[in-house]
């Protein structure tokens, strides 16, 4: 059964096939527990165990990332907007529904009309978005309870990074105040 990600798990097959490396593709959905649940049987029917997941979509899930691995370091990549090598802008959203996206058009279009260019613009051309995955494998092969709860990596520079250490600080020291700070691990408490 093809879902909506059939032809990126094909395409990281053929790369693996094109460049002889060993790499695996699971068909997953993130917004169905169905496809989650049935990848994650798949890999341990096939593998006998899971080492690793690599969640590459933005989707929230509610409650504290910490309080959901079971003894599971969740270590969270932030990556910016790297246009070279992705399909960064490509794969943007849009609202909702007809009339809703006619009527987000025609209010905001003149602003929206070149809006990927101008964003596109702020990346650096050196900006190799190898670096993402370079950042996944250094935190895999890090110790358990040393990651950092989130590494940021932005070409752009667009203040996110520093939002985010302030989040995660506040964050922290709220754990500590409610008196979850258990959840905390050495990288996450900053």
């Amino acid at each position: 059964m093809a879902t909506r990600n059939a032809t990126a798990v094909a395409d990281l097959v053929r790369y693996g096939t094109d460049h002889r490396v060993d790499v695996h593709a699971v068909e997953l959905d993130v917004t169905s527990q169905d496809s989650a649940d049935g990848a994650v049987d798949r890999i341990v029917t096939e593998h006998s165990r899971l080492d690793v997941v690599v969640h590459n979509a933005e989707h929230m899930v509610l409650g504290a990332a910490e309080a959901l691995p079971f003894g599971i370091d969740t270590a969270i990549v932030v990556p910016g907007a790297f246009t070279t090598g992705t399909n960064h802008f490509a794969n943007a959203g849009t609202p909702a529904g007809i009339d809703r996206a006619e009527a987000h058009g025609q209010r905001h279009q003149p602003l929206m009309d070149d809006l990927g260019k101008r964003l596109a613009a702020l990346i650096p051309s050196d900006a190799d978005v190898t670096e993402v995955a370079e950042a996944v494998a250094r935190l895999v092969t890090m110790e358990h309870g040393t990651r950092p709860l989130r590494t940021r990596m932005d070409p752009s520079r667009d203040g996110s990074e520093v939002v985010s250490a302030v989040a995660d600080r506040l964050r922290a020291d709220f754990f500590r105040r409610i008196g979850l700070d258990s959840l905390l691990t050495a990288g996450s408490s900053l």
